[in-house]
């Protein structure tokens, strides 16, 4: 099996501002994320997903190193589908 959880977008954030993130899965085999209209040029391969794969949204902080505190405020989530049968 190959891990391909935790890629990094190649984009930085500033704390203490607030960011509007995309998640693209129009093709499962090249997933877009992108960050205040700056697409990342990392892309996800989910096609293994079947029509049946359940799918969740989710907000995730995940901190490597260092001895700050993490932490995050979400103000809104939207999650929109047009999944054909």
């Amino acid at each position: 099996t190959t891990d391909s959880d935790d890629k990094d977008t190649g984009l930085d954030y500033v704390a203490g501002t607030y960011h509007t993130f995309v998640i693209d899965l129009t093709h499962l085999s090249a997933i877009r994320f992108g960050v205040d209209g700056i697409e990342s040029p990392t892309r996800l391969d989910a096609s293994k997903l079947s029509a049946s794969t359940k799918l969740q949204a989710f907000v995730e902080l995940q901190k490597a190193s260092g001895t700050g505190t993490q932490g995050v405020t979400v103000d809104y989530v939207r999650v929109e589908w047009n999944r054909a049968a």
